[in-house]
C-alpha cells in the first residue's frame, strides 16, 4: 500500500509526506540542545551574515531548515522531472530525501550545508543541461561559480568542482576552454570577496585564510545520540547496496542519458564519501550532500523492482527507521 503510493505521482503524496515529516521533526521541536559543528565556530564568509540565528533563536532555526530541505526535495523531483534519469514520473526523490534528513535529529536546523545544497543542485542542472550542447558550454562557469559560492557558505564544499570535472569527462568532448570556466568561475567571487576586504581595510589574512586554516584542522566529535546516528546510517548503507546491486542489473538497459546521469551521481557519492573519510571537519553534515545521489538510487530501486509483499516490507521499514530513531532515542539500552 505505502510502496505503490510513493512509487506513484499521485497529488496525495503531496499532501501525506509533509504530515510525515512533521511528525519527525515535532520531537525537536522541544529540544533547545544544539550540536556544534566547526562550521558554527569557523564561518563561510557568507553565512557570517545570515547564520548566528542558528544557534540563537533554535525554534526558527529548525523552522526555516524544515522549509529549505522541502525546497530541495522538490527540487530533486523537478531535475529528474527534466532529465527523465529515472524515467518514471515520480515523488520518491523526494520521499526518500527527506526521510534520510529527518532521521539524523542533530542536522534538523538552519547550517550552511543547506545552502549549499541547494546551490550544488542548481549547479547539476547546469551541468546537466550541457549534454550534447552544440558549441562551448558556458554552463560550467555558472556552475563553479555557484560552487564557488557555495564555498564562501559552507568552506567545505570548495571540493566540490570535482564534481564539475567529472561531469566535463561524462558528458562533453575534451575542449581546454571548457575547463578553464570551471577556474575562472571557482576564483571569481574570492576575487571580489579579496577586493571587498582590501577596500574596507580587513586583513584577508586574518578573516579568510586564518578561518579556513583553522576550519580544516579542526576535528568533529558526536557528542548527541551516537548510537542512533550509526544505527542509521548502517541500515542506510545496507539499502544503498541492495538498491546499487539492483541498479548494476539494468544498467544497461538504460538510455545513454540516464547512464550517464547516474555515472555522475556515482561520482559525486563517492567523492562526498571520500571527504567524510579524509576531512576532519567533515562530520555527519556529510549525509545533507550525499542523501542527494542516494535519494536518486533508492528511488530508482523502489520505482522499478516488483511490487512484491518482500519489496512493500523494504520500503515500509525503511519509512519506520526515522521514527524509531527519532521517538526512541533512548532505545541503545535494548542492545547492552
Amino acid at each position: 500500500m505505502l510502496l505503490k503510493l510513493f512509487r506513484s505521482s499521485r497529488t496525495l503524496v503531496i499532501f501525506v509526506l509533509p504530515l510525515i515529516i512533521i511528525a519527525l521533526w515535532l520531537p525537536d521541536f522541544r529540544d533547545h540542545f544544539v550540536q556544534l559543528f566547526p562550521f558554527d565556530l569557523y564561518a563561510g564568509p557568507l553565512y557570517e551574515l545570515v547564520g548566528s540565528f542558528s544557534t540563537r533563536n533554535i525554534l526558527f532555526s529548525k523552522i526555516t531548515a524544515l522549509l529549505l530541505y522541502f525546497l530541495i526535495a522538490i527540487l530533486l523531483v523537478r531535475l529528474n522531472i527534466k532529465y527523465f534519469f529515472i524515467q518514471s514520473r515520480t515523488q520518491l526523490p523526494a520521499v526518500i530525501y527527506l526521510l534520510i534528513i529527518s532521521g539524523i535529529i542533530i542536522i534538523q536546523r538552519f547550517n550552511p550545508v543547506i545552502l549549499s545544497s541547494l546551490l550544488l543542485i542548481i549547479a547539476t542542472d547546469r551541468i546537466f543541461e550541457s549534454f550534447k550542447f552544440d558549441g562551448l558550454a558556458y554552463h560550467y562557469f555558472d556552475a563553479a561559480l555557484l560552487i564557488s559560492l557555495s564555498s564562501l557558505i559552507y568552506i567545505n564544499s570548495f571540493y566540490f568542482i570535482a564534481f564539475l570535472w567529472v561531469g566535463l569527462v561524462l558528458l562533453r568532448q575534451f575542449r581546454w576552454r571548457e575547463w578553464s570556466f570551471t577556474i575562472i568561475g571557482l576564483i571569481l567571487p574570492y576575487l571580489f570577496l579579496y577586493g571587498y576586504y582590501l577596500a574596507t581595510g580587513k586583513d584577508i589574512h586574518e578573516m579568510l585564510f586564518k578561518t579556513i586554516r583553522e576550519y580544516f584542522s579542526d576535528g568533529f566529535a558526536i557528542t548527541y545520540r551516537v548510537f542512533q546516528v550509526k544505527l542509521f546510517g548502517y541500515i542506510l548503507l545496507a539499502y544503498i547496496l541492495l538498491a546499487s546491486v539492483f541498479m548494476m542489473q539494468l544498467f544497461d538497459t538504460k538510455k545513454t542519458h540516464s547512464r550517464k546521469y547516474f555515472l555522475f551521481f556515482l561520482w559525486m557519492f563517492i567523492i562526498s564519501t571520500l571527504m567524510f573519510i579524509l576531512i576532519p571537519s567533515y562530520g555527519v553534515e556529510y549525509l545533507i550532500i550525499a542523501a542527494i545521489p542516494v535519494s536518486y538510487l533508492l528511488s530508482h530501486y523502489f520505482a522499478f523492482s516488483r511490487l512484491n509483499w518482500i519489496n512493500r516490507i523494504i520500503f515500509t521499514v525503511f519509512l519506520l527507521i526515522p521514527f524509531i530513531v527519532v521517538y526512541f532515542d533512548d532505545f541503545s539500552v535494548w542492545f547492552k
